[in-house]
């Protein structure tokens, strides 16, 4: 399996909330909506890498969208 990630720089808060949730569908960071949604900017990038992989080995592989947040830890 091969998986397709985006990554967010955004720094933790100094103060308040900064949790992160995921309900399948967006995320919510510190209770906010980002702009753009991470969610659907994956998918379309894990296409890419899948036809990417496939047209230069001749083999199919599942690639999976991820969303990386480093140094935050992430509840349902």
């Amino acid at each position: 399996m091969s998986l397709a990630a985006v990554q967010r720089h955004d720094s933790k808060p100094v103060k308040g909330n900064h949790s992160i949730l995921f309900d399948g569908y967006k995320i919510i960071l510190g209770g906010l909506e980002p702009e753009r949604n991470p969610v659907v900017q994956a998918k379309p990038q894990a296409s890419w890498l899948r036809e990417l992989l496939a047209e230069s080995t001749g083999r199919k592989f599942e690639v999976r969208p991820g969303y990386r947040l480093p140094g935050l830890v992430c509840g349902k």
